[in-house]
């Protein structure tokens, strides 16, 4: 089990293998996300995952580690809500 720390309003980028093969031997496998602690304003996260499944904190997002993402122009911003949280945006 992977196991990542974030305070409020960090995020973890989830993405799935752009070959299609990769994809398709993903079918019917699941991803267990589960709260492992709680502590003064950190969340402790695991999450149970297929290898080819990536996962890692936003900050660590490179154009190298994570070229699917750079390719669709994911990109994160603050949007106009009153509970300031980051959203994941997808711009075409």
């Amino acid at each position: 089990m992977l196991v990542l720390s974030r305070p409020k309003n960090a995020s973890i980028l989830v993405t799935l293998p752009t070959n299609q093969e990769q994809l398709l031997a993903l079918a019917g496998q699941t991803i267990l996300v589960k709260v492992v602690n709680i502590r003064g304003g950190v969340v402790r996260i695991g999450f149970e995952a297929p290898k080819q499944v990536n996962i890692a904190r936003t900050e660590l997002v490179t154009s190298e580690s994570f070229p699917n993402v750079v390719d669709q122009k994911l990109h994160f911003r603050k949007e106009d809500h009153s509970n300031d949280d980051l959203r994941l945006s997808h711009t075409h």
